[in-house]
This record gives structure tokens, sequence and C-alpha cells, in this order.
């Protein structure tokens, strides 16, 4: 982590650029502060997050805060735009003025809050393989349900994103699953889901 953090204050040093080096650019915040916020974060999920309790409370709230995504993704997909919904349902209060979502929402495929949909198709590839995973360990028959409606959610905005990069990656994502699992235990995994 330490190794990353240096690269990118190095990089932000050498660049010709600095204000976009720092702070990223429009659509793209992701410039040394992101980079070095994210270091921080990892650095205390690995030394805070210690307790069962604590991992499965991060995982409900990515688990709800995934549905909300898939249903705003269905809005999407049946063209419901974001900004014709009354702005207090999406936008506080104290930056309302100054917010501005018209341009970015897409017409023609599911980009959720990203202005691309190659973002929405990246990102969805991690609750899928996420959901998948905890359909097939899951013991009780109702959250082995869950977890598959969950996955059929994010793979319908994973399509409807119309990006092949994500499925792509998706592809990619399963095909080492595999090989890192071995035949015995998809065999496994295969009588655990029926």
């Amino acid at each position: 982590m330490l190794a990353y953090v240096i690269l990118a204050i190095l990089s932000y040093a050498f660049s010709e650029y600095k204000e976009i080096a720092f702070l990223g650019y429009v659509e793209r915040y992701e410039g040394t502060v992101t980079l070095v916020c994210y270091m921080l974060i990892l650095f205390y999920a690995m030394h805070v997050i210690r307790k069962e309790s604590s991992v499965k409370l991060i995982l409900n709230v990515f688990t709800v805060a995934c549905m909300i995504l898939g249903i705003w993704g269905i809005c999407q997909f049946f063209g419901i735009r974001l900004d014709a919904l009354p702005e207090w349902l999406y936008i506080p209060a104290s930056v309302r003025e100054v917010a501005t979502i018209t341009a970015k929402q897409a017409t023609d495929a599911v980009t959720l809050f990203f202005s691309n949909q190659n973002y929405t198709s990246f990102f969805m590839v991690f609750p899928i393989c996420l959901f998948g995973m905890c359909c097939i360990a899951a013991e009780d028959m109702k959250k082995k349900v869950g977890y598959a409606a969950l996955t059929g959610l994010m793979m319908f905005c994973l399509w409807q994103a119309a990006s092949l990069g994500g499925m792509v990656g998706l592809a990619a994502a399963v095909l080492v699953a595999l090989l890192l699992a071995g035949a015995e235990n998809i065999k496994k995994w295969g009588k655990s889901l029926g």
C-alpha cells in the first residue's frame, strides 16, 4: 500500500498538469487525493474490520445499496429518468442550486449514477461475483433465492448497460473462479444449488 501511495504522489509530482493530477478531471475525479484516500480506506479496513459481525454489516449495507441500484437500473430501462422525479428525492438541499444532472442521464442504456455505461458495466462485475458466491455458499433456501435474485438483477443492469467490457470482465472472473475452484468443488456447488 505504501508503495502505491508513493507512486501516486510521484506521478502527481512529475505531472505537467498538476491540478488534474491532484484532483482528477470532469466525471473522473480520481486524482492523487482520491487514490491516497482509497489506500487509507483499505488500511482502515485491514486493521479495524476484524469481526464477522462487521463483515456481515458491510455485506448487508452493500446488498441494500445494490438493490437500490438495481431498481434504479430497471427504472432507467423503462425510460424513467431520475431528473424527472422531484429533486428532493435525490439531491441534498444544500447543493440543489448548483447540481445539474440532466446532461448526465443517458436515454439508451442503464448508466445508474455513472455518466458512462462502461463504468456501470465494470462496477456490476463485483456484485455479480459476490452475490453469486453468496448464493452458492448460503445454506438457507431463502438466502439462496435472495442472492440469486440479486445476481439476476445485477446481470440485468450489466446487460442493459450495453458495454462489452463488463461482460468480458465477468467472463474472465468466472473462468478464473472455475480454474481456481477445481472440478471437485464445482460438483459440490452444483449439489448445493439443487
